[in-house]
């Protein structure tokens, strides 16, 4: 496998993990109605006064689910611009020994 692959694969990996992550779900759900959010904030609110492991998820009940499914986030945006950054530079000596 090639350099090239693995820096690939490295950034593809952060970007769908980054997407599938808790703090993008919350950010994604700020696209949905205000009463979605709030019955979520109280499901939160239930949970910490009772003491239950799981947490609620973003919901979109009777809500078209568009604005929940899975988008690119300022992390692994900031990501690919820092790795752009780098190959612009043409600094080898700055990726280290990845081989």
């Amino acid at each position: 496998m090639s350099l090239a692959d693995r820096i690939e694969g490295l950034l593809l990996g952060l970007a769908a993990g980054d997407a599938a992550g808790w703090p993008a779900a919350r950010h994604r759900a700020a696209r949905m109605p205000e009463w979605t959010r709030r019955l979520t904030r109280e499901l939160d609110t239930f949970a910490e006064q009772n003491a239950t492991t799981t947490l609620p998820v973003p919901i979109a009940l009777n809500q078209p689910p568009e604005p929940l499914r899975l988008g690119p986030s300022d992390d692994a945006e900031w990501a690919a611009f820092a790795a752009e950054a780098v190959l612009r530079a043409g600094d080898d000596s700055l990726l280290g020994d990845l081989s």
